[in-house]
This record gives C-alpha cells, sequence and structure tokens, in this order.
C-alpha cells in the first residue's frame, strides 16, 4: 500500500494508471453461447457476468484519474480511473498499488516503488 502523501504526490503530478479490467464484449458473447434464450436484450449487466468469465477475459488497461473523493480528515477515500468518464472504475486507496499501479518514469521514482512492485515503468508499457 501506498501512503497518503506519496498517493497524493501522484495525483498532483497528473500520473497514469495502469489497472486490470475485462474484455466486456468478448465476456458477454460468451455468456449468450452458454445462456441461450435467457436474455433476449442486447445490454446485459456485468453483474450478471460472473467472476469466471470476467477473470478469463481481463485485460490490462491505461487511464487518468477522473474524480476522487475525501473523507472529513482529508484522506483520499476513492478515486475512480479510466480512460475517459463514462468508463471509468472504483478504487479505494488500499488497492493502490495491488490491483492498480502508477505508471511512472524509473528515473524519478524516489520512493522505490517500482522496485517495490508498487509501481510500473513507463518505458516498459506502450503508451
Amino acid at each position: 500500500m501506498i501512503g497518503n502523501s506519496v498517493l497524493m504526490e501522484l495525483i498532483a503530478n497528473g500520473t497514469l494508471w495502469y489497472y486490470q479490467s475485462y474484455n466486456y464484449k468478448a465476456a458477454v458473447e460468451e455468456f449468450k453461447l452458454n445462456n441461450k434464450n435467457s436474455y433476449p436484450t442486447q445490454h446485459i449487466p456485468s453483474e450478471y457476468i460472473g467472476i469466471n468469465l470476467k477473470q478469463k477475459h481481463k485485460v490490462m488497461r491505461i487511464g487518468k484519474l477522473r474524480t476522487m473523493t475525501f473523507d472529513p480528515d482529508g484522506m483520499v477515500q476513492k478515486m475512480y480511473i479510466g480512460r475517459s468518464f463514462k468508463f471509468t472504475r472504483r478504487f479505494f486507496p488500499e488497492q493502490v498499488g495491488v490491483d492498480v499501479k502508477p505508471i511512472i518514469n524509473i528515473h524519478a521514482d524516489k520512493y522505490g516503488l517500482i522496485k517495490a512492485g508498487l509501481a510500473v515503468d513507463e518505458s516498459t508499457l506502450k503508451l
């Protein structure tokens, strides 16, 4: 887990984030094949798809911090990260470094986050 002060510095610098998501279209197609005539509509809510299909079709995505909320003490409570405002995912500060990782330059890593496995080096990704 990354501390609140380091997290706030990453947010202030406009860091991109690397997070795990899933391919919704591929999961829906497989869901429709497995459950014929159960759902005649085009849109199937993501909560019906199930964790197994989400894990099977997982992808890593890159997004920006779109919105965040604070608790009364000024600590980060929730972060909404995604490619656009329409497609965001909610993350909690405890998930930073585990489910969602900041993308930083290895030369600018003054806290040693990349060596600790809490961040991703930008030179290893195709941005």
